[in-house]
């Protein structure tokens, strides 16, 4: 046991030796990995495996920082005012029409913009779950999962099949997280069924003949009469 505790204490003074930062976090994190399982499977030497293991964490979180200050340096380079250079390229990234590469910049500009300041990140944070919202509404807009054929074809009887069963395992997930159970029939996703689907009401009555006992019926349909009078 002691021969692969040092073979592992190698292989962390080897990784801290490695100049490439990005290279040096990927290979801390196998480390750790390993490390992990090391611990898992031999509780005698847990102790040894532990310290190792928490040595290989605080150089990854060192190799990552490093990685972090090399982006910033490459995205802002000698500018006066590297905050305000850095706000700039988080709000030409908020622009970008392509909703993929615009999600993808503003996450590449997340975490090292909390390294530079407290109020990027929040920004950055903020544009990122706009560009969410906004893809919600989209989706609730055009409900593409009414629209194709197979989905048209479904009598009302499949179709309260196939909205029960959702419905369900969401309401059993919510419930045993501590959520609210009925999160299902937010206001967004009623008005997006009243408007694409013209059986609606039918299918969620045939649902609640589907699943009595088991769900508040009396709560789901407060919901849905209060969110289609809003409409």
């Amino acid at each position: 046991m002691e021969i692969l505790t040092e073979a592992y204490r190698k292989l962390v003074n080897d990784a801290s030796e490695v100049a490439d930062a990005t290279e040096r976090s990927k290979l801390f994190k196998a480390i750790s990995s390993e490390l992990q399982q090391q611990i898992k499977l031999n509780p005698s030497a847990e102790k040894d495996y532990q310290d190792l293991f928490l040595l290989s964490l605080d150089k990854l979180v060192e190799a990552d920082a490093q990685i972090e200050q090399e982006f910033i340096q490459r995205q802002v380079g000698e500018a006066s005012d590297p905050i305000q250079s850095y706000r700039n390229l988080i709000e030409r990234a908020s622009q970008i029409k392509v909703r993929t590469k615009r999600s993808a910049r503003l996450n590449e500009l997340l975490w090292p913009a909390k390294r530079l300041d407290e109020s990027l990140f929040s920004l950055c944070f903020d544009k990122i779950h706009e560009g969410s919202r906004s893809m919600k509404a989209d989706w609730f807009a055009l409900r593409p999962d009414l629209q194709t054929t197979e989905y048209r074809k479904k009598t009302i009887a499949q179709k309260a099949a196939l909205f029960g069963d959702a419905v369900h395992r969401s309401m059993r997930s919510q419930a045993e997280s501590g959520y609210d159970e009925l999160a299902y029939f937010s206001e967004d996703w009623i008005k997006s069924m009243q408007h694409h689907e013209p059986d609606f009401l039918q299918i969620m009555e045939r649902i609640y003949a589907n699943w009595a006992g088991q769900w508040d019926v009396q709560a789901i349909r407060q919901r849905i009469s209060s969110a289609m009078r809003d409409t």
